[in-house]
């Protein structure tokens, strides 16, 4: 598991780059076959708040996933539950990673209403009630 923080910088030659690209140049998938990633935000979700708001973070990190083969992201803070295809830019792919949106826990603001339609694609399931499963 690789934790990354999108709110502070993340770009090439800054010390979380720096840190994340050993990392995943470090990981031998003959003893660790899986390999997930995690932060906060989520790049790949169907909800009208925050729609495409990690634009700037996957413009970094989505080469380098798919490059490294991430089998699944996590992220919160869109409250509500999403799952998507494996994928990559916008369009389902067998190679990329799957990525999950787990933030409807200790949810006080409400569902988050859809925003996206019809559903793209790339959303395999989605739901603004559904509370903690992958």
């Amino acid at each position: 598991l690789i934790t990354m923080n999108n709110y502070v910088p993340f770009h090439k030659g800054t010390p979380q780059y720096e840190w994340a690209m050993k990392e995943f140049a470090s990981v031998d998938r003959k003893m660790t076959p899986w390999l997930f990633v995690q932060f906060h935000a989520p790049p790949y979700h169907t909800y009208y708040t925050h729609y495409k708001e990690m634009d700037c973070f996957l413009s970094v990190w989505e080469d380098v996933f798919y490059e490294y083969g991430v089998d699944l992201v996590l992220n919160g803070h869109v409250h509500a539950y999403e799952r998507t295809h494996p994928m990559y830019k916008y369009k389902p792919d067998t190679c990329g990673p799957i990525y999950i949106t787990i933030g409807d826990g200790g949810n006080v603001e409400g569902p988050y209403r859809p925003g996206t339609t019809p559903n793209p694609a790339y959303s395999s399931a989605h739901r603004a009630h559904t509370q903690h499963f992958l």
